[in-house]
């Protein structure tokens, strides 16, 4: 289970925005680049008014990705309002999905190396507002249930970080708390995995199902109780999460629990059914 999620986090991260890396270098205008980053509205007007492409990329970056990623909501909207595209292109990715993770990428979509492609310096996180970039972004169309290539929506991206406004203001938009990606992984799932309480609590609160499964029929709290979330594995448990139910594995919550030392946590029914008879339920 920890194997298949550091596999789940590779393709999280280089598969779904590796796309960068192989991009061409592009035409974009560097003082538009920096302007969207920095949050320069001043700079950000005077290059739209003298024509700049507002679409145009470097290295796979665009301005709007770049006023998403850093939290930019003039910006933003700014840009929007000159042209920019916000719905998903070839790759998948979209401008909602970067803001969504509110400055917590890793890999290839951290604020550094989005910026070392972009050509444009790095810069402070201060004045950032991701969750009025999120809302600036819906309110002119942004699809809150577009997914990536690989089906990760913005959801999961703000559940994944632990950003519990955000996944808010997307559920409240129309965002799907029970949207699965390629794998069966669910907002749920995401936020289990990393520990994210209160973000847990929140989609609980929305319908998040808490014996959802997989592909290969992990749950929430197995993915919780191999990560040794304790306090998330007991939130599912009090939701009412099944402890007996089996993965494709053969494996139950408690044998997670059991491999990390948390197995006090789940509470057990009298009786767990052995694999033959829970199948043939």
């Amino acid at each position: 289970m920890n194997a298949e999620w550091k596999q789940k986090i590779a393709v999280f991260f280089f598969l779904c925005f590796g796309f960068f890396a192989f991009s061409a270098p592009g035409t974009a205008d560097h003082d538009l680049l920096h302007a969207a980053a920095a949050g320069d509205t001043a700079l950000l007007q005077k290059r739209l008014q003298a024509g700049a492409d507002v679409n145009s990329t470097n290295n796979g970056v665009s301005a709007l990705m770049l006023a998403a990623a850093f939290g930019r909501a003039e910006a933003t909207e700014m840009l929007i309002a000159g042209g920019a595209r916000i719905h998903r292109g070839e790759n998948g990715v979209t401008p909602l999905m970067l803001a969504s993770l509110a400055g917590n990428g890793g890999g290839k979509v951290s604020l550094t190396s989005l910026t070392v492609r972009a050509g444009v310096a790095l810069h402070k996180k201060g004045g950032a507002d991701w969750p009025e970039t999120v809302r600036v972004l819906l309110q002119n169309g942004a699809e809150p249930k577009a997914g990536n290539l690989f089906g990760i929506s913005a959801l999961m991206f703000a559940a994944h970080s632990g950003q519990t406004e955000i996944a808010g203001i997307l559920m409240d938009n129309g965002a799907d708390v029970n949207q699965h990606d390629n794998e069966g992984w669910t907002p749920l799932m995401f936020a289990a995995e990393r520990g994210h309480l209160e973000t847990v609590q929140l989609l609980l609160r929305h319908g998040g199902d808490p014996d959802g499964q997989t592909t290969n029929g992990y749950t929430a709290m197995m993915i919780a109780a191999e990560a040794n979330r304790p306090d998330v594995v007991r939130e599912l448990m009090d939701a009412g999460a099944d402890p007996s139910i089996y993965s494709a594995h053969d494996q139950t919550v408690q044998m997670a629990a059991a491999r990390r030392g948390v197995q006090k946590v789940v509470r057990m029914p009298d009786s767990t059914p052995p694999r033959s008879e829970s199948a043939a339920q």
